[in-house]
């Protein structure tokens, strides 16, 4: 298979491998075929009953995913690969398996060599939202708390008589 045309100039350097890059900050270039990276699912990304720190956790947990869509991570592993605490990351995590979008096994964990690890096997499961739900807010808006009264009208604050602010200006010199 031919590697991606980057275009004239262009050189494909992979920044993530350690060697420099020769670009400079600020100077355009094509991602096209230039990065690894995770997939989320347009279906995901449209669900609006899933916080943005969930949906990374989902295609981070896609990434994963086998051929047999076997997925072991480690919970520290996925917060330190997005950059957030491992509280978080199991936060968004348990966000997920709420939302029914995937199902954790903690009964058959998934231990390397020698019995190192543990880590849950994670099941995608398919949702409504691959199937066009958008689904709910997550959060309410806010009730307003006026106890019943009707709001005011209120109309534009009356103008200052420019004969005050002279006598104010007088004062402070």
């Amino acid at each position: 298979m031919k590697p991606p045309s980057h275009g004239a100039g262009q050189h494909a350097s992979r920044p993530a491998s350690g060697l420099p890059s020769p670009r400079k900050p600020g100077e355009p270039f094509n991602p096209f075929g230039l990065f690894n990276g995770i997939f989320i699912p347009e279906a995901v990304c449209k669900y609006r009953g899933l916080s943005l720190g969930a949906k990374m956790v989902y295609g981070r947990l896609c990434r994963y995913a086998g051929r047999d869509g076997a997925v072991y991570p480690a919970i520290p592993t996925l917060g330190s690969e997005l950059g957030i605490g491992k509280t978080q990351a199991r936060q968004y995590v348990q966000e997920l398996e709420r939302e029914h979008f995937i199902a954790v096994d903690r009964e058959n964990r998934h231990f390397g060599p020698h019995g190192a690890g543990g880590s849950n096997r994670y099941v995608f499961l398919w949702h409504g939202a691959f199937d066009g739900e958008q689904g709910g807010l997550r959060k309410t808006p806010p009730v307003r708390k006026t106890g019943g009264v009707p709001l005011r009208k209120t109309g534009p604050l009356p103008l200052r008589k420019p004969e005050a602010k002279r006598i104010l200006i007088k004062r402070f010199k």
